[in-house]
């Protein structure tokens, strides 16, 4: 794993731990310091095609927690 990736992954497991739930795209994206929405999307497909994450549907799952795609329009 990259530091990228590993930044992107850290940031969405201590988010959970402090929230209870997992980031959504734009709160996610505030994290990473990034402006693109579909910035973040690149991080997460990248995860998946490494296995770090898995897609189910709408959601992301990072060892049981989802991020749901759904506030996105």
């Amino acid at each position: 794993m990259n530091k990228e990736d590993e930044k992107t992954l850290t940031c969405i497991k201590t988010f959970f731990k402090v929230n209870g739930r997992v980031p959504t795209i734009r709160e996610l994206a505030e994290l990473l310091d990034l402006k693109s929405t579909s910035s973040v999307w690149w991080k997460l497909q990248r995860l998946e095609d490494n296995g770090y994450i898995r897609r189910e549907g709408k959601t992301y799952v990072v060892k049981g927690a989802k991020i749901s795609f759904d506030d996105i329009k």
